[in-house]
Protein backbone atom coordinates (compact mmCIF):
# COMPACT_ATOMS: atom_id res chain seq x y z
CA UNK A 1 0.00 0.00 0.00
CA UNK A 2 1.24 3.69 -1.01
CA UNK A 3 1.36 6.22 1.51
CA UNK A 4 -1.06 9.04 0.39
CA UNK A 5 1.27 11.63 1.20
CA UNK A 6 3.22 10.46 -1.79
CA UNK A 7 1.09 9.69 -4.17
CA UNK A 8 -0.15 11.54 -7.08
CA UNK A 9 -4.00 12.20 -6.42
CA UNK A 10 -6.17 10.63 -9.32
CA UNK A 11 -8.37 12.57 -11.34
CA UNK A 12 -11.93 11.50 -12.71
CA UNK A 13 -10.07 11.45 -16.35
CA UNK A 14 -7.17 9.71 -14.96
CA UNK A 15 -9.34 6.98 -13.70
CA UNK A 16 -11.49 6.25 -16.86
CA UNK A 17 -8.56 6.36 -18.96
CA UNK A 18 -7.44 2.80 -20.07
CA UNK A 19 -4.86 2.58 -22.47
CA UNK A 20 -7.85 1.97 -25.47
CA UNK A 21 -5.48 1.84 -29.22
CA UNK A 22 -4.81 -1.82 -28.49
CA UNK A 23 -8.46 -2.23 -28.13
CA UNK A 24 -9.08 -2.26 -31.68
CA UNK A 25 -7.30 -5.38 -32.39
CA UNK A 26 -9.61 -7.64 -29.68
CA UNK A 27 -11.42 -10.74 -31.39
CA UNK A 28 -14.01 -12.91 -29.40
CA UNK A 29 -14.94 -15.66 -30.28
CA UNK A 30 -17.86 -18.15 -29.04
CA UNK A 31 -20.98 -17.46 -26.10
CA UNK A 32 -20.46 -16.01 -22.93
CA UNK A 33 -22.08 -17.11 -19.31
CA UNK A 34 -23.44 -14.11 -18.06
CA UNK A 35 -24.63 -15.08 -14.27
CA UNK A 36 -23.78 -11.37 -12.83
CA UNK A 37 -22.58 -11.29 -9.54
CA UNK A 38 -25.03 -7.87 -8.83
CA UNK A 39 -24.68 -8.74 -4.69
CA UNK A 40 -21.11 -7.96 -4.97
CA UNK A 41 -19.65 -4.57 -3.47
CA UNK A 42 -16.98 -3.59 -5.28
CA UNK A 43 -15.86 -3.60 -8.50
CA UNK A 44 -12.37 -3.44 -10.60
CA UNK A 45 -11.08 -0.73 -13.10
CA UNK A 46 -8.11 -1.38 -15.11
CA UNK A 47 -6.16 1.51 -16.00
CA UNK A 48 -2.70 2.05 -17.23
CA UNK A 49 -1.51 4.39 -15.07
CA UNK A 50 0.09 3.87 -11.86
CA UNK A 51 -2.27 2.78 -9.31
CA UNK A 52 -2.50 4.96 -5.86
CA UNK A 53 -3.03 3.51 -2.66
CA UNK A 54 -6.02 2.68 -0.94
CA UNK A 55 -5.96 5.67 1.62
CA UNK A 56 -6.12 7.84 -1.42
CA UNK A 57 -8.75 10.69 -0.48
CA UNK A 58 -10.21 10.41 -3.83
CA UNK A 59 -11.02 7.12 -4.22
CA UNK A 60 -11.90 7.44 -0.51
CA UNK A 61 -14.67 9.97 -1.58
CA UNK A 62 -16.33 8.08 -4.34
CA UNK A 63 -16.47 4.94 -2.34
CA UNK A 64 -17.68 6.63 0.50
CA UNK A 65 -20.86 8.48 -1.73
CA UNK A 66 -21.35 5.11 -3.67
CA UNK A 67 -20.99 2.73 -1.56
CA UNK A 68 -18.61 0.46 -3.92
CA UNK A 69 -15.50 -0.47 -3.07
CA UNK A 70 -13.15 0.51 -6.04
CA UNK A 71 -9.84 -2.18 -6.74
CA UNK A 72 -7.79 -0.01 -9.51
CA UNK A 73 -5.73 -2.56 -11.25
CA UNK A 74 -2.79 -1.16 -13.54
CA UNK A 75 -2.08 -2.75 -16.81
CA UNK A 76 0.52 -1.35 -19.19
CA UNK A 77 -1.57 0.52 -22.39
CA UNK A 78 0.55 -1.21 -24.44
CA UNK A 79 -0.86 -4.76 -23.44
CA UNK A 80 -3.88 -3.73 -22.55
CA UNK A 81 -5.87 -5.09 -25.49
CA UNK A 82 -3.83 -8.42 -25.33
CA UNK A 83 -4.79 -8.59 -21.62
CA UNK A 84 -8.11 -8.26 -21.87
CA UNK A 85 -8.92 -10.35 -24.81
CA UNK A 86 -7.48 -13.46 -23.02
CA UNK A 87 -9.14 -12.19 -19.76
CA UNK A 88 -12.64 -12.44 -22.61
CA UNK A 89 -11.76 -16.24 -23.24
CA UNK A 90 -11.10 -16.99 -19.70
CA UNK A 91 -14.08 -15.19 -18.96
CA UNK A 92 -13.32 -12.90 -16.11
CA UNK A 93 -13.21 -9.29 -17.11
CA UNK A 94 -13.03 -6.25 -15.41
CA UNK A 95 -16.05 -4.10 -14.03
CA UNK A 96 -14.94 -0.84 -15.54
CA UNK A 97 -13.02 -0.76 -19.05
CA UNK A 98 -12.25 1.69 -21.80
CA UNK A 99 -11.92 1.93 -25.24
CA UNK A 100 -10.61 4.77 -27.43
CA UNK A 101 -11.58 4.68 -30.25
CA UNK A 102 -13.55 1.72 -29.81
CA UNK A 103 -15.00 0.07 -32.82
CA UNK A 104 -18.35 0.11 -33.04
CA UNK A 105 -18.90 -3.65 -34.64
CA UNK A 106 -16.99 -4.86 -31.96
CA UNK A 107 -18.92 -3.56 -29.14
CA UNK A 108 -21.86 -4.24 -31.10
CA UNK A 109 -20.61 -8.28 -31.17
CA UNK A 110 -19.73 -8.15 -27.35
CA UNK A 111 -22.86 -6.41 -26.98
CA UNK A 112 -24.61 -9.29 -28.50
CA UNK A 113 -22.83 -12.22 -26.76
CA UNK A 114 -23.37 -10.55 -23.36
CA UNK A 115 -19.86 -9.33 -22.11
CA UNK A 116 -20.56 -6.25 -21.67
CA UNK A 117 -23.66 -4.64 -19.86
CA UNK A 118 -26.53 -2.17 -21.40
CA UNK A 119 -27.74 0.44 -18.74
CA UNK A 120 -31.21 -0.85 -18.62
CA UNK A 121 -33.26 -1.87 -15.49
CA UNK A 122 -31.39 -1.71 -12.42
CA UNK A 123 -27.95 -0.78 -14.22
CA UNK A 124 -30.00 2.29 -15.84
CA UNK A 125 -31.28 3.05 -12.32
CA UNK A 126 -27.87 3.10 -11.04
CA UNK A 127 -26.92 5.71 -13.75
CA UNK A 128 -29.57 8.36 -14.16
CA UNK A 129 -26.89 10.89 -15.81
CA UNK A 130 -25.44 8.35 -18.21
CA UNK A 131 -29.62 8.48 -19.77
CA UNK A 132 -29.34 12.07 -19.46
CA UNK A 133 -26.47 12.76 -21.54
CA UNK A 134 -28.10 10.67 -23.72
CA UNK A 135 -31.38 12.61 -23.84
CA UNK A 136 -29.23 16.23 -23.55
CA UNK A 137 -26.80 14.56 -26.69
CA UNK A 138 -29.13 13.77 -29.51
CA UNK A 139 -26.15 12.78 -31.35
CA UNK A 140 -25.40 9.72 -29.02
CA UNK A 141 -27.98 7.73 -30.83
CA UNK A 142 -25.64 6.66 -33.19
CA UNK A 143 -23.56 4.70 -30.43
CA UNK A 144 -26.94 2.69 -29.43
CA UNK A 145 -26.68 -1.37 -30.10
CA UNK A 146 -30.09 -2.72 -30.89
CA UNK A 147 -31.89 0.37 -29.71
CA UNK A 148 -29.84 0.43 -26.01
CA UNK A 149 -27.55 2.34 -24.23
CA UNK A 150 -23.51 -0.03 -24.18
CA UNK A 151 -21.48 3.08 -23.85
CA UNK A 152 -20.79 6.22 -21.21
CA UNK A 153 -18.60 8.70 -23.62
CA UNK A 154 -15.56 10.29 -22.41
CA UNK A 155 -15.91 13.58 -24.13
CA UNK A 156 -13.42 15.95 -26.10
CA UNK A 157 -16.21 18.63 -25.82
CA UNK A 158 -19.98 18.59 -25.50
CA UNK A 159 -20.52 22.13 -26.71
CA UNK A 160 -22.18 23.04 -30.34
CA UNK A 161 -19.50 25.25 -31.99
CA UNK A 162 -16.41 24.21 -34.45
CA UNK A 163 -13.12 22.97 -32.36
CA UNK A 164 -11.40 21.55 -34.69
CA UNK A 165 -9.09 23.37 -37.54
CA UNK A 166 -10.61 26.89 -37.24
CA UNK A 167 -8.66 29.01 -39.71
CA UNK A 168 -7.10 32.68 -38.51
CA UNK A 169 -6.00 34.78 -40.63
CA UNK A 170 -4.54 38.50 -40.05
CA UNK A 171 -7.21 40.60 -41.46
CA UNK A 172 -4.35 43.70 -41.58
CA UNK A 173 -2.47 41.62 -44.47
CA UNK A 174 -5.66 41.02 -46.33
CA UNK A 175 -6.49 45.05 -45.90
CA UNK A 176 -2.86 45.65 -46.79
CA UNK A 177 -3.31 42.88 -50.20
CA UNK A 178 -6.53 44.36 -51.43
CA UNK A 179 -7.60 41.25 -50.85
CA UNK A 180 -11.08 40.04 -49.73
CA UNK A 181 -11.14 37.24 -46.84
CA UNK A 182 -10.42 33.72 -48.35
CA UNK A 183 -13.41 31.45 -49.27
CA UNK A 184 -12.31 28.66 -50.61
CA UNK A 185 -8.61 26.66 -49.75
CA UNK A 186 -7.32 27.89 -53.14
CA UNK A 187 -8.00 31.50 -52.08
CA UNK A 188 -6.13 30.75 -49.16
CA UNK A 189 -2.89 29.62 -50.80
CA UNK A 190 -3.29 32.51 -52.46
CA UNK A 191 -3.43 35.04 -49.53
CA UNK A 192 -0.58 32.83 -47.81
CA UNK A 193 1.47 32.95 -51.19
CA UNK A 194 1.40 36.72 -51.50
CA UNK A 195 2.21 37.19 -47.90
CA UNK A 196 5.55 35.09 -48.27
CA UNK A 197 6.30 37.05 -51.37
CA UNK A 198 6.09 40.42 -49.02
CA UNK A 199 8.22 38.67 -46.07
CA UNK A 200 5.97 37.46 -43.96
CA UNK A 201 5.53 33.96 -42.72
CA UNK A 202 3.46 31.00 -43.68
CA UNK A 203 0.57 29.21 -42.30
CA UNK A 204 1.26 28.15 -38.48
CA UNK A 205 -0.72 24.79 -37.16
CA UNK A 206 -0.90 23.78 -33.94
CA UNK A 207 1.30 21.11 -34.06
CA UNK A 208 1.42 19.25 -30.91
CA UNK A 209 3.71 16.53 -31.88
CA UNK A 210 4.96 16.65 -35.59
CA UNK A 211 2.80 15.34 -38.45
CA UNK A 212 -0.53 14.38 -36.35
CA UNK A 213 -0.73 17.60 -34.78
CA UNK A 214 -0.82 19.48 -38.39
CA UNK A 215 -2.83 16.76 -39.82
CA UNK A 216 -5.51 16.73 -36.97
CA UNK A 217 -6.14 20.04 -37.56
CA UNK A 218 -5.64 20.31 -41.18
CA UNK A 219 -9.05 17.71 -41.34
CA UNK A 220 -11.07 19.85 -38.63
CA UNK A 221 -10.46 22.09 -41.46
CA UNK A 222 -11.42 20.34 -44.20
CA UNK A 223 -14.80 18.93 -42.00
CA UNK A 224 -13.72 15.59 -41.65
CA UNK A 225 -12.85 13.36 -38.45
CA UNK A 226 -9.25 12.71 -37.89
CA UNK A 227 -9.66 9.36 -36.20
CA UNK A 228 -12.64 7.11 -34.94
CA UNK A 229 -15.89 5.77 -37.04
CA UNK A 230 -17.83 6.98 -39.54
CA UNK A 231 -21.35 5.05 -40.76
CA UNK A 232 -21.08 4.13 -44.02
CA UNK A 233 -24.52 2.37 -45.16
CA UNK A 234 -25.18 -0.16 -42.46
CA UNK A 235 -22.15 -0.61 -41.39
CA UNK A 236 -18.67 1.61 -39.95
CA UNK A 237 -15.23 2.10 -41.57
CA UNK A 238 -12.31 4.17 -39.87
CA UNK A 239 -12.45 7.63 -40.25
CA UNK A 240 -8.79 7.24 -41.96
CA UNK A 241 -9.76 5.30 -45.36
CA UNK A 242 -12.42 7.80 -46.14
CA UNK A 243 -12.61 9.41 -50.27
CA UNK A 244 -12.40 12.88 -47.89
CA UNK A 245 -9.35 12.20 -46.08
CA UNK A 246 -7.52 11.34 -49.31
CA UNK A 247 -9.12 14.77 -50.44
CA UNK A 248 -7.66 16.27 -47.43
CA UNK A 249 -4.38 14.72 -47.47
CA UNK A 250 -3.49 15.94 -51.20
CA UNK A 251 -4.53 19.51 -50.40
CA UNK A 252 -1.75 19.40 -47.25
CA UNK A 253 0.55 17.86 -49.48
CA UNK A 254 0.27 20.92 -51.82
CA UNK A 255 0.55 23.68 -49.32
CA UNK A 256 3.32 21.65 -48.14
CA UNK A 257 4.92 21.66 -51.12
CA UNK A 258 4.07 24.90 -52.26
CA UNK A 259 6.28 26.42 -49.06
CA UNK A 260 3.14 27.61 -47.46
CA UNK A 261 3.77 26.18 -44.27
CA UNK A 262 5.93 28.20 -41.63
CA UNK A 263 8.86 25.64 -40.91
CA UNK A 264 8.40 26.14 -37.05
CA UNK A 265 5.01 24.55 -37.37
CA UNK A 266 7.03 21.10 -37.53
CA UNK A 267 8.82 20.93 -34.33
CA UNK A 268 7.64 18.59 -31.64
CA UNK A 269 7.67 21.67 -29.07
CA UNK A 270 5.30 23.87 -31.10
CA UNK A 271 2.48 22.90 -29.03
CA UNK A 272 -0.64 25.14 -29.29
CA UNK A 273 0.24 27.45 -27.12
CA UNK A 274 3.72 28.54 -29.21
CA UNK A 275 1.77 27.94 -32.46
CA UNK A 276 -1.16 30.46 -30.75
CA UNK A 277 1.83 33.05 -29.36
CA UNK A 278 3.82 33.25 -32.99
CA UNK A 279 0.79 33.76 -34.52
CA UNK A 280 -0.58 36.65 -32.46
CA UNK A 281 3.19 38.22 -32.78
CA UNK A 282 2.78 38.14 -36.16
CA UNK A 283 5.09 35.42 -36.85
CA UNK A 284 2.43 33.81 -39.14
CA UNK A 285 0.08 35.31 -41.83
CA UNK A 286 -2.51 32.65 -40.77
CA UNK A 287 -2.99 29.81 -37.93
CA UNK A 288 -4.65 26.89 -38.10
CA UNK A 289 -5.96 25.85 -34.92
CA UNK A 290 -7.70 23.05 -32.28
CA UNK A 291 -9.86 24.81 -29.95
CA UNK A 292 -12.82 27.09 -30.39
CA UNK A 293 -12.76 28.56 -26.75
CA UNK A 294 -9.48 30.41 -28.19
CA UNK A 295 -11.50 33.14 -30.52
CA UNK A 296 -11.82 36.16 -28.47
CA UNK A 297 -8.97 35.74 -26.80
CA UNK A 298 -6.68 35.82 -30.14
CA UNK A 299 -7.19 39.44 -31.04
CA UNK A 300 -7.37 40.66 -27.18
CA UNK A 301 -3.66 39.45 -27.36
CA UNK A 302 -2.97 41.08 -30.99
CA UNK A 303 -4.18 44.29 -29.12
CA UNK A 304 -2.08 43.66 -26.46
CA UNK A 305 0.85 43.61 -28.47
CA UNK A 306 0.26 46.57 -29.75
CA UNK A 307 1.10 46.23 -33.25
CA UNK A 308 -2.21 46.55 -35.37
CA UNK A 309 -2.60 43.03 -36.08
CA UNK A 310 -5.97 42.09 -36.63
CA UNK A 311 -7.74 38.87 -36.78
CA UNK A 312 -9.76 37.48 -38.68
CA UNK A 313 -12.00 34.01 -38.60
CA UNK A 314 -12.59 32.40 -41.80
CA UNK A 315 -15.95 30.78 -42.34
CA UNK A 316 -14.90 27.35 -43.24
CA UNK A 317 -13.80 27.30 -46.90
CA UNK A 318 -15.36 25.29 -49.66
CA UNK A 319 -13.40 22.16 -49.72
CA UNK A 320 -12.51 20.29 -52.96
CA UNK A 321 -16.05 18.18 -52.98
CA UNK A 322 -18.16 21.61 -52.97
CA UNK A 323 -18.99 21.57 -48.67
CA UNK A 324 -17.63 23.28 -46.64
CA UNK A 325 -18.07 23.36 -42.46
CA UNK A 326 -15.02 22.61 -39.47
CA UNK A 327 -15.28 19.05 -37.24
CA UNK A 328 -17.74 20.46 -34.97
CA UNK A 329 -18.77 19.44 -30.81
CA UNK A 330 -19.95 17.12 -29.65
CA UNK A 331 -16.79 15.23 -29.63
CA UNK A 332 -15.78 12.40 -27.57
CA UNK A 333 -12.33 10.72 -27.20
CA UNK A 334 -13.29 7.16 -26.31
CA UNK A 335 -16.28 5.35 -24.54
CA UNK A 336 -16.46 3.59 -21.13
CA UNK A 337 -18.16 -0.12 -21.07
CA UNK A 338 -18.93 -2.03 -18.06
CA UNK A 339 -18.20 -5.93 -17.83
CA UNK A 340 -21.45 -8.28 -17.66
CA UNK A 341 -19.94 -11.48 -17.64
CA UNK A 342 -19.80 -14.01 -14.48
CA UNK A 343 -18.78 -12.34 -11.10
CA UNK A 344 -18.82 -8.58 -12.66
CA UNK A 345 -20.74 -6.11 -10.75
CA UNK A 346 -22.79 -4.16 -13.76
CA UNK A 347 -25.08 -2.15 -10.89
CA UNK A 348 -21.72 -1.11 -8.91
CA UNK A 349 -19.74 -0.17 -12.11
CA UNK A 350 -22.84 2.25 -13.06
CA UNK A 351 -23.04 3.98 -9.46
CA UNK A 352 -19.38 4.69 -9.64
CA UNK A 353 -19.82 6.06 -13.51
CA UNK A 354 -22.93 7.99 -12.56
CA UNK A 355 -20.81 9.77 -9.88
CA UNK A 356 -18.04 10.33 -11.20
CA UNK A 357 -20.47 12.18 -14.03
CA UNK A 358 -22.12 14.31 -11.22
CA UNK A 359 -21.80 18.40 -11.15
CA UNK A 360 -21.09 17.85 -7.69
CA UNK A 361 -17.29 16.04 -8.11
CA UNK A 362 -16.37 17.69 -11.77
CA UNK A 363 -15.14 20.36 -10.56
CA UNK A 364 -13.19 18.47 -7.73
CA UNK A 365 -11.87 15.43 -10.15
CA UNK A 366 -10.69 17.14 -13.30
Amino acid sequence: MQDQHNTPKMTRRQILRMGAAAGLALTLGGTYGCARNASSSGVTIWTPLTVVGDNDPILQAIEKATGVQIKLQQIEGSVYGQRLNASIATGKIPDIMALQPAAPDLLEKWATEGVIAAFEGKVADAAPNVIKEYIEQPALAELKINGKIYQQPIFWGKGTYPNFGLIHVRKDLLDKYGMAPPDTFDELFKFLKAAIDRGEKGVLFNGSGGVNGLLSAFAGAYGIPYTGWVKVGDHWEYAAIQPQMKEALLLFRKMVVSGLVNPVSWSTGSGATTARDLYVSGQGAALIFNGGGHVGRIQNDMDLGGKGYKEWLLPAPTNNAGHRGYTSEPQYAGTTILGNLRGNNPVGAAKVINYLLSKRVSSSLY
